[in-house]
């Protein structure tokens, strides 16, 4: 999930945000036949690290709370 967060997703935006500017330039003012491509998909390294550090914390308080069954 984390790889997916911060890799996979974010290059996707990437890849999206240069086939938008390369239908800009192809077009060159014209309307554009088809709709954007979505640019901002995936997480920032700060995104994924709050999101671990998030879900460690939430796992911490569960466990104080719900301990494991003898």
């Amino acid at each position: 999930v984390i790889y997916d967060a911060a890799g996979v997703r974010r290059q996707a935006g990437f890849h999206a945000q240069k086939i938008n500017i390369v239908f800009e330039e192809l077009f060159h003012g014209r309307p554009i036949p088809q709709e954007r491509l979505i640019e901002v998909l995936g997480h920032t390294p700060r995104q994924v690290l709050g999101g671990i550090l998030l879900g460690l914390v939430i796992t911490l308080v569960v466990y104080a709370v719900w301990p494991p069954l003898p």
